[in-house]
């Protein structure tokens, strides 16, 4: 009857201790990669051709699957050059050839470390850029 007390008591504590641990530590929260900087940047009206596209996230990014292209007004890839992952697999990066005057779509997939799928597409322009450029670039 005392023994069975005992571990009646034992097995309330290990309850008890197991719920203030869920309770006070800390919990963690997995989020997706983001792009927190690209250059060039969305939007951005540039004066002469960038040699590279350059994306910057805030986590590292799986090594395995990332894609990153650059489109001219086309939709016509403007290199064949492969983008390449930095060392701590924070940057993609993609070498250009000089690019004409006119607007350019930026797209990327990549994994985020946790294994979820991010992508997203942005325009940027260089040298002068017609009125009717700048009309479907706004639509």
């Amino acid at each position: 009857m005392i023994l069975m007390n005992i571990k009646r008591y034992k097995i309330k504590w290990i309850i008890l201790l197991w719920i203030l641990l869920i309770c006070v530590l800390p919990q963690t929260v997995s989020a997706h990669a983001s792009l927190i900087q690209a250059n060039p940047e969305q939007g951005s009206h540039l004066p002469k051709s960038p040699d590279k596209v350059v994306l910057t996230f805030n986590e590292r990014l799986s090594g395995e699957l990332y894609k990153l292209r650059v489109y001219n007004r086309n939709g016509k890839p403007v290199t064949d050059h492969q983008a390449e992952l930095s060392e701590k697999h924070r940057k993609l990066s993609l070498k250009l050839a000089a690019l004409d005057d006119g607007i350019y779509t930026v797209t990327y997939k990549v994994i985020s470390a946790d294994g979820h799928p991010v992508g997203s597409t942005y325009t940027f322009s260089v040298g002068r850029v017609s009125q009717s450029e700048a009309v479907n670039r706004i639509e």
